[in-house]
């Protein structure tokens, strides 16, 4: 197997590994964590969490 091969079906199978995930999230509901990182631009407040209490 050349590495140009090898390159490809590691990509491919981690797609796939990604894909199947998020379509077992969305199945079950899971939540993703609330790390404070993404912020509401016109208030300045994380979405969610237990942090802020938000409003």
């Amino acid at each position: 197997m050349s590495f140009k091969s090898i390159c490809f079906n590691t990509y491919l199978f981690f797609g796939l590994a990604v894909c199947i995930w998020f379509t077992f999230a969305a199945a079950y509901g899971w939540k993703a964590p609330d790390l404070g990182i993404v912020n509401n631009s016109s208030s300045g407040r994380s979405y969610g969490g237990s942090y802020g209490g938000g409003k």
